[in-house]
Order: C-alpha cells, then sequence, then structure tokens
C-alpha cells in the first residue's frame, strides 16, 4: 500500500527554497517529515519542475538584493563620514586661520612652514575625500612667505574649500560668545 501524501509539488518546492544554499532533497525530505512524498517522487518533482534551475535563481536574485542594500549602506555610511571629516577639516583650517590673525609677533620660517603644511594637507585631505581639484598650485618654499603672505595663502585654500574667509571670523565670534 502507497502512502498517501498531503504535500503538493509547490509546498515542496518552496519549503525546499528556504532550505537556502545547502539545500539538497535528502534535507527537504528530512524537513517535511511524516506527510513527506517519497524521496523518489521529490527527485521526480524536481526533475520535471526544474528545481534546480528555479533554486539557482532565486539565490541569485536574493544575492543580487544583499548586495544592492550593502552598496546603498556602505554609500550612505561614506558620505556622511566624508560630511563630518570635511567639517573638520573645515574647522581645523579656520582654527589656523584665527590663529594667524591672533598673532602679531613675525613668525620663524618653521613655524610658517608647519602652519602652511597644515592648512596644504587639510585643503588636499578635503579635496581627496570629494573628488575635487584645486586650482591651487602647491608651494615648496612655504617657510619663505610672511605673514601676510601666508594668510593670503591660506584665505586661496578657503576659497578652494568653498569656505569664504568671514566663516572663520563667523566661527570666531561665535566662539567667543
Amino acid at each position: 500500500m502507497t502512502k498517501k501524501t498531503m504535500i503538493l509539488p509547490e509546498t515542496a518546492l518552496s519549503k525546499y527554497l528556504e532550505l537556502g544554499q545547502g539545500r539538497s532533497l535528502n534535507k527537504l525530505h528530512k524537513t517535511l517529515g511524516n506527510n513527506a512524498p517519497s524521496y523518489d517522487t521529490l527527485k521526480r518533482w524536481c526533475n520535471r519542475f526544474d528545481w534546480v534551475k528555479i533554486a539557482q535563481e532565486t539565490d541569485y536574485k536574493a544575492r543580487k538584493k544583499l548586495q544592492e542594500k550593502h552598496s546603498t549602506e556602505i554609500s550612505e555610511k561614506t558620505f556622511n563620514e566624508i560630511s563630518e571629516l570635511q567639517e573638520i577639516n573645515k574647522k581645523l583650517l579656520t582654527r589656523i586661520n584665527q590663529e594667524l590673525n591672533a598673532l602679531d609677533l613675525n613668525l620663524k620660517p618653521e613655524q610658517i612652514k608647519s602652519l602652511g603644511d597644515l592648512a596644504l594637507s587639510v585643503s588636499k585631505h578635503t579635496q581627496v575625500l570629494t573628488g575635487g581639484v584645486s586650482e591651487r598650485t602647491e608651494l615648496t618654499n612655504i617657510e619663505q612667505l610672511s605673514q601676510s603672505e601666508l594668510k593670503q595663502y591660506i584665505n586661496k585654500l578657503m576659497i578652494d574649500l568653498d569656505m569664504r574667509p568671514e566663516d572663520a571670523e563667523d566661527s570666531e565670534s561665535n566662539q567667543t560668545h
């Protein structure tokens, strides 16, 4: 006497797909339990209704969907991180500008070089993050600049970063209040 099964091929296929990439007819047969059709019946259904191809297509679509979701999440996270770094860089450049404006004494060449290199580094970093290209020319002799030339250079870098020099002044006045 053959046992009657209550499971239809569509139901078996659904359970087969739920097993994921490690699926097999053996696992499906065990998963279906007492109501399972015979292993030979599952094998016939698998061949007749092309379950392997359906499973491959389902897995491909699931992978694609996960990749798109992951890619979107990474893009959003990267955008947020770049925005945060840009703000940090702008604040740093503003701070350099404020320090220069506060100094009345003549700076030593190594101090000018330090500040100039720092300002240039901030500018480069922001432009790399945004993919922007600056019209600025790099100075190899920053230490030979006077304090006013260094201020002009930093103001140019600020303009390159879409910062107005008055942004630094606004920031400075906000810090003193």
